[in-house]
């Protein structure tokens, strides 16, 4: 399961499928009344869903889920109308989705042979390059810091849960999720670390998994966006994205913005008049990315870009120039499948967006592909565009185990070929990052693996992971 953790594999009760046809029904009077129930009710928490998103199966599970979790939030639906609803999706779902079958490609010529990398071991929670600084952290508390060839700072910190870091003034600020799993419980925090000590400056976070920091104003002032994914287990869904100002005398919390499911946020002067906004990322059923436009100081309005289905997944965003043409795009990954519906799904993918009129973003591409997790941008070949590299946290180990690392290079504007890195996956790779090293003129993948997941995963799979390095590096030849 994903660090997301979505409460949908909570499962109460057992709802009878009725519909065994492959063939789905017209759409009688039932029909309609199940669709205005379902398009009444069920859009005041998420995006209308179509029967045909899901199979008969899932729809079961995900009906039960969404039962348990009203009845945890204290949101009801009058019984006639919840009857309805059910029978809709059960009756006017397909046994099977269609399959997204991609033809395997050919094995990507711009890294050379990947290498382990011996610099912690256990399940990987956090990896990130930034600068000339490389960060690792595990499930056991376990953080290393390293620069340019040394070890700058290796600790362990007992009950954390290290998921991001960015360096802060002469030292760094590490975030602390507290605890992955669906929890309520306050235990995040973040910890300013250097060599001497380490000191929690905010604590009483819930759930958080996500830290972008701005970069300083002309007042020494730095914004700092913590995605606090919270939970929905309780009768009051937690989750925010909570915004500090951090200055010489300290941190203070200086915005907020409750809503479950906060999962990734970018600072980014999106309006051009030199302030830094914040698009934000919220994955908990209501999935979407917004745009809070810094009108003053500390004062933010929210504008949502894009909807998506709850059933898409949606992981990790980028907002960058892929095309090089001065006007930035919003990449999505749509692939998460920890929750009561792991089937593959031929929607998940990578969805591209460009700018349209009335700053909106409208869809211009889309790349099947199983289980998409992580997005990276670089250039492999240097032609002043931008390539993807992907990681895929539930691909079809099955019958194309070749896709949990992808590299798409651009061809053209927004035009991109696929090619793998491994043939067959060699271990659960979850978190990746690209280590710039311009001293020797180098750049690398280095990737992480995390095996808290057991869903999706061929049992041969799993027995020859077991004891394998959990980080590998694949250096990057930068092709012309």
């Amino acid at each position: 399961m994903s660090v997301h953790f979505k409460l949908w594999f909570l499962a109460i009760g057992v709802f009878a499928i009725v519909q065994c046809s492959t063939e789905l029904p017209e759409r009688s009077e039932d029909y309609l009344k199940g669709e205005a129930a379902a398009k009444t009710y069920c859009i005041g928490c998420h995006q209308y869903v179509e029967p045909e998103m899901l199979d008969k199966g899932s729809w079961l599970s995900v009906l039960n889920s969404m039962k348990y979790e009203m009845g945890q939030s204290g949101y009801e639906i009058p019984y006639k109308e919840w009857i309805s609803i059910q029978q809709f999706y059960r009756n006017h779902s397909p046994l099977v989705l269609p399959s997204a079958t991609l033809k395997k490609p050919a094995l990507a010529d711009a890294f050379g042979k990947p290498v382990d990398l011996d610099l912690l071991s256990g399940n990987i929670s956090l990896l990130k390059s930034e600068d000339d600084y490389l960060y690792v952290g595990n499930l056991s508390g376990e953080i290393r810091i390293d620069s340019l060839g040394h070890t700058l700072l290796k600790k362990r910190i007992p009950s954390a849960v290290p998921i991001d870091m960015v360096e802060f003034d002469d030292s760094f600020l590490l975030l602390n999720a507290g605890n992955l799993m669906p929890s309520n419980a306050p235990s995040g925090s973040l910890i300013k670390l250097s060599k001497e000590k380490e000191q929690r400056l905010v604590t009483d976070i819930i759930r958080p998994v996500h830290l972008a920091s701005s970069h300083s104003d002309d007042n020494g002032t730095t914004l700092l966006a913590v995605s606090s994914f919270g939970s929905v287990l309780d009768t009051v869904n937690s989750g925010s994205l909570i915004i500090y100002q951090a200055k010489e005398e300290g941190i203070q919390q200086l915005w907020s913005y409750d809503s479950p499911g906060a999962t990734k946020s970018i600072f980014a002067d999106v309006d051009k008049d030199g302030d830094q906004d914040i698009l934000a990322l919220f994955s908990q059923g209501n999935e979407r990315i917004c745009l809070f436009e810094q009108v003053s100081q500390g004062v933010f309005t929210e504008k949502i870009l894009i909807q998506h289905s709850p059933v898409w997944g949606t992981n990790d965003f980028l907002y960058e120039d892929l095309d090089g043409d001065g006007v930035e795009e919003i990449i999505t990954a749509n692939g998460d499948n920890g929750d009561g519906s792991q089937i593959f799904k031929p929607y998940h993918g990578i969805r591209i967006y460009t700018s349209g009129s009335a700053g909106k973003f409208e869809l211009s591409t889309f790349i099947p592909l199983n289980g998409v997790s992580k997005l990276i941008t670089t250039d492999v070949d240097d032609d002043a565009d931008l390539d993807l590299l992907v990681v895929s946290m539930y691909p079809n180990l099955y019958t194309q185990p070749w896709q949990s690392l992808v590299l798409l290079k651009q061809t053209s504007p927004l035009k991109f070929d696929m090619s793998y890195l491994e043939e067959s996956a060699s271990n659960q790779w979850l978190l990746a990052t690209i280590r710039e090293r311009p001293t020797v003129g180098t750049s690398a993948l280095i990737v992480g693996a995390n095996r808290i997941i057991d869903a999706q995963i061929p049992p041969r799979m799993n027995e020859d992971w077991k004891g394998k390095d959990p980080l590998k590096t694949f250096e990057i030849k930068r092709l012309r």
